[in-house]
């Protein structure tokens, strides 16, 4: 139970954070794919 909830927190720290790169990479819009696309 509690390392359920702890992977959820993960998870959602993890997704957050792709979140954040995912728009700093929309600013910028760079010239090639962002990190994590392939």
């Amino acid at each position: 139970m509690i390392s359920t909830l702890l992977l959820s927190q993960t998870e959602r720290v993890v997704k957050s954070e792709k979140v954040k790169r995912e728009n700093n990479w929309m600013q910028h819009s760079p010239p090639y794919d962002p990190p994590g696309f392939s």
